[in-house]
């Protein structure tokens, strides 16, 4: 694999969703007190915690393996709703203000890391960033 800043972009943005989706989702699937105070905080249901530490494990599974495009598309759309959706509960709530950039950062990196992904992780279209030009004379 050729370093360019290109991948070392993508594979920045993706470790840190990585991490923030695979931490948060252990603190969920563990039942944290913290968690599921915040999540009442927000008026979820508890049983909603499971559900989406489930879907944070198997997205950051699904963003770190080889192959499979097409679930990989998915797992960055679930992260984009997920803190999209976080970040929208917290303004209704009227939760601490630092709580919205933050989501909203996490969504804004997942965005990155999908639109830096290389060709091999596409589902065929080519990058909008950076398109790849036939350089033949």
């Amino acid at each position: 694999m050729r370093l360019t800043a290109r991948s070392i972009g993508h594979w920045m943005t993706t470790g840190i969703v990585v991490f923030a989706m695979t931490s948060g989702g252990i603190a969920e699937l563990a039942r944290r007190p913290e968690t599921i105070d915040g999540m009442k905080h927000l008026g979820y249901p508890v049983y909603f915690v499971m559900i989406l530490g489930a879907w944070k494990l198997l997205g950051s599974l699904a963003l770190l393996a080889p192959g499979f495009p097409r679930i990989k598309e998915w797992a960055y759309a679930g992260v984009f709703f997920n803190m999209t959706g976080a970040a929208v509960s917290h303004v209704v709530c009227r939760s601490p203000a630092w709580h919205v950039p933050v989501t909203l950062g996490f969504a804004a990196l997942a965005v990155a890391s999908w639109a830096l992904r290389p060709a091999s992780r596409t589902l065929g279209r080519p990058s909008i960033v950076a398109p790849q030009v036939d350089q033949k004379a």
